[in-house]
């Protein structure tokens, strides 16, 4: 039997095997399959991560109707950490990092397998992120499954349901969660794949022409719908000294040092890049004046947190921010008094936020 035969052989199998999966499906499921096939197809049409995660657990949320659930991906460090997620709490979302093998997710990933936990307040294996004192473990079952797309791991999907609601109920609910674990991990390779495109290689953030790309976007969409939309600008004081005493090596540790905590206090719908040199930009749609500020004050504390060490000892490094809600400007005008509030933190003193 050649080559084409047997392919052939495995195409017609294959369709058969798919027609008669679908025959056999309930009236019920297989609308709820057309409808979740329909779904994915529109998300299918971006390619940008920020639009396309939200839309996922969306859509997760709608056909399973978990009471919460989270996208995990895994980030340069090998730790899961949430990107979205609904009904998760915002300390869930910035503190949970899990490592392969760690907790119900890690195992997930570990193994390859979904990972199914029948009440999560009694399991050994469910990661505590607060003692019961704190906050007490809900009753809740949990399916971690993970995202995988041509034996490249991605992440896992976590779905919290009741525990009187058993699920997977049939092998329809089953086929059905495959699918979106499919789907997801296919639209997460095409952002990844399209991220390293327009992302700036030594941070890791998007790019200069992206960003002005983006901006441009998030003006037209904030005017037509009369949304908030504000910016950020901030820069690393002093850096050209810091370049000179202690070398470019530390120089660029501190660039991507302050990249990561960009990256770890950002939302998915914020827009972060590196808009040139040691220079960095933050869109964030639906955000308000008082929100910006917030998110720039939390991003400046976090910068001074850091310690780095050099052959002359350990060093801080601040940076000043200049932030803006949109309120009509131009797209020039908006860069312009945003970096004009910038330079206005720097002439007061630097490591400030001004606004």
């Amino acid at each position: 039997m050649n080559f084409l035969t047997c392919f052939l052989f495995l195409l017609v199998i294959s369709l058969l095997s798919f027609i008669i999966s679908y025959l056999l499906l309930s009236s019920y499921y297989r609308s709820k399959l057309a409808e979740l096939l329909k779904k994915f197809s529109k998300i299918s049409s971006s390619v940008e991560m920020d639009k396309i995660l939200p839309q996922i657990v969306d859509v997760v949320s709608e056909v399973l109707r978990p009471i919460r659930c989270s996208l995990m991906l895994i980030y340069d460090n090998g730790e899961l950490r949430i990107k979205a997620g609904k009904n998760i709490c915002v300390t869930v979302v910035r503190g949970l990092r899990l490592k392969p093998g760690e907790g119900v997710a890690g195992r997930a990933l570990e193994t390859g397998l979904p990972v199914m936990v029948r009440d999560v307040s009694t399991s050994e294996y469910y990661y505590k992120l607060f003692s019961p004192e704190v906050k007490p473990l809900r009753k809740e079952a949990l399916i971690a499954v993970p995202l995988k797309f041509q034996d490249k791991n991605y992440g896992v999907l976590n779905l919290h349901f009741k525990i009187i609601k058993k699920f997977p109920r049939s092998r329809f609910e089953g086929l059905i969660l495959s699918i979106i674990a499919e789907q997801t991990s296919a639209a997460i390779h095409r952002c990844y794949t399209f991220y390293a495109v327009v992302s700036d290689s030594m941070t890791k953030l998007y790019n200069h022409d992206y960003i002005i790309k983006r901006l441009q976007e998030e003006i037209v969409l904030a005017n037509k719908f009369n949304t908030k939309l504000s910016l950020v600008m901030f820069d690393i004081d002093h850096f050209k000294q810091i370049n000179d005493k202690y070398g470019h090596q530390v120089g660029d540790l501190v660039i991507t040092t302050i990249s990561e905590v960009i990256r770890d206090n950002v939302r998915i719908t914020d827009i972060a890049g590196r808009y040139g040199g040691e220079e960095f930009c933050l869109i964030l749609p639906h955000t308000s004046l008082r929100q910006a500020v917030i998110v720039a004050e939390r991003l400046r504390q976090e910068v001074c947190s850091r310690k780095f060490f050099t052959s002359n000892g350990e060093i801080t490094v601040t940076c000043s921010f200049g932030v803006k809600e949109f309120s009509g400007e131009t797209f020039d005008e908006l860069i312009s008094k945003t970096d004009e509030l910038l330079y206005r933190a720097k002439s007061l003193g630097r490591n400030r936020v001004c606004y």
